[in-house]
């Protein structure tokens, strides 16, 4: 760097005797050091509709410096001025006008040297009107309920917002709602080519309906702890990870071991109720037979939702343990078909 002599004169004290002499002293200063002082600059944006080529007022263009919201609104000319602008930051300008799709553009405010004051930069906006546009369309879905085999509507309101990176610094975007049904419909700029459009959804926390084993931290299993349903509140991003869990069983079967006698080792029976494309039982499977029965023992038949009635399943003991020897009276009806 090219260094400049910059003099200064400074009130220098010698104290001899009952005398006070003056003196002048001279302090050297590089280009570098005086951009450190000077600190402060002056920023200019030119916003201009980018097929007119002409200078767009009214205008909102807003930054943020130091934690502070910078806003302001362009003149006649399509100019926005902003005075004491840090130096040598990197800012990210928006800029919004009805009828035009937003822009975000970084914006350096590094000097190259201690005369300039001002930082310019013009930046365009998209039109949303003509023939250079084009319609995004679509549904938004969420899975709030996992106790069932479809999806449910994103909230009514919800922000949707599609966005095309022009480049490393800049981009343009434009947002919607979604309506009652989920819908959007989002008018973009376009080009003879094609754009390609990328879609920007808010993180939302909402309740999610889900069928469980048991808490976790939970020493016991099924059926000292039954599966039940619950709304825990969950944050819903369109990035990052799902985690995997456990299904949970529709509809299960309960039986409590009947020998009286207090010898005799008593451990309740796991058993999986499968159910067919009618809401009917249709078969049993054991994860473990139990011990403590006698005789036959008819089965408690239970959905973790709640629905289902009238089933009545009877099987054959044999040795303290539950067999495959089933009776099934009534198949019942209303159970749900799928695993929560």
């Amino acid at each position: 760097m090219k260094k400049r002599t910059i003099y200064s004169w400074m009130l220098c004290l010698s104290l001899l005797g009952s005398s006070v002499t003056l003196t002048s002293c001279r302090d050297e200063f590089t280009e570098e050091e005086v951009l450190k002082e000077q600190q402060t600059i002056d920023l200019a944006i030119t916003v201009s509709d980018k097929y007119e080529t002409k200078g767009l007022a009214g205008a909102t263009v807003s930054f943020f410096q130091n934690g502070q919201e910078m806003k302001q609104t362009t003149n006649d000319a399509g100019v926005a001025n902003f005075a004491d602008v840090k130096i040598g930051s990197d800012l990210i300008i928006t800029i919004s006008k009805e009828g035009f799709a937003t822009t975000k553009q970084t914006i350096s405010t590094n000097v190259e040297t201690y005369r300039q004051s001002q930082v310019s930069e013009t930046v365009d906006m998209y039109a949303l009107d003509g023939a250079g546009t084009a319609i995004i369309r679509g549904k938004a879905e969420i899975e709030t309920d996992v106790t069932n085999d479809k999806a449910e509507m994103v909230p009514a309101g919800t922000t949707v917002e599609a966005y095309y990176k022009l480049n490393d610094h800049s981009e343009i975007s434009v947002k919607g709602q979604v309506d009652a049904n989920g819908m959007y419909s989002l008018k973009v700029p376009a080009t003879k080519d094609g754009m390609n459009y990328k879609l920007r959804f808010p993180a939302l926390e909402l309740d999610q309906k889900i069928a469980k084993n048991a808490d976790q931290g939970e020493k016991k299993s099924f059926p000292e702890v039954l599966p039940a349903i619950e709304n825990i509140k969950t944050l819903f991003t369109t990035s990052g990870t799902g985690l995997s869990v456990p299904s949970v069983g529709a509809v299960y079967a309960l039986a409590t071991p009947n020998d009286t006698s207090s010898t005799v080792t008593k451990r309740p029976a796991k058993i999986w109720v499968n159910v067919d494309d009618n809401g009917k039982v249709a078969s049993i499977s054991f994860v473990d037979r139990g011990a403590g029965y006698t005789g036959t023992v008819t089965l408690d038949i239970k959905s973790v939702s709640g629905v289902g009635s009238d089933a009545i399943v009877k099987v054959q003991s044999a040795f303290g343990e539950l067999t495959n020897t089933i009776t099934y009276e009534n198949r019942g009806s209303g159970y749900p078909t799928t695993e929560q």
